[in-house]
């Protein structure tokens, strides 16, 4: 049993093809247009793999990878174990009577639970993304303004220096006369 990915944007396909692993699936143009409906696609996807009757295509477990957005300028990249987990995770689970049984509920919740998680991450990782993008340009404008100032200073020294030169020459040919 080896790895399967299932690759979400561009960058990450060409980061993983590049490198020869096995992508089963592959949504490259989604980070530009994230809809819920793509992230149900993902979490079916992944629940195929995880149940999966087939030794070969079977996977013991899921785990997501993303930026996770922490503040404009900090952002971590971030891998989290979505499946398996326990019904003993929670103590509280066995607590409860469930109707018709726990299993069925679990059958229910968990495609919901991958979707809302998938498509949170997918979210976090945008937000990431313009956040990145807005500091680049932050600091691109910065950069242009101080730029600007630095050269209209060198302008100003230039047409000074040009005016105090014909000046001089001016001096300098009315005492000739």
């Amino acid at each position: 049993m080896g790895e399967r990915i299932i690759a979400v944007g561009a960058k990450t396909k060409e980061y993983f093809a590049r490198r020869r692993k096995n992508i089963v699936h592959e949504y490259p143009g989604v980070m530009e247009n994230i809809t819920y409906e793509i992230a149900q696609d993902i979490a079916m996807q992944l629940d195929h793999l995880f149940t999966s009757n087939n030794e070969a295509e079977k996977v013991e477990e899921v785990y997501i990878a993303y930026t996770k957005f922490n503040s404009l300028l900090s952002h971590i990249p971030t891998i989290t174990k979505i499946l398996p987990f326990s019904e003993e995770a929670n103590g509280d689970l066995m607590d409860v009577i469930y109707e018709p049984n726990v299993g069925t509920y679990l059958r229910k919740s968990v495609p919901v639970y991958l979707s809302m998680f998938i498509f949170g991450a997918m979210i976090e990782s945008a937000v990431c993304e313009q956040a990145a993008r807005m500091t680049s340009m932050d600091a691109a404008a910065r950069n242009a303004g101080e730029i600007l100032e630095d050269l209209t200073l060198e302008l100003n020294r230039r047409r000074q220096g040009a005016i105090t030169q014909e000046i001089s020459e001016i001096v300098g040919g009315a005492n000739a006369i």
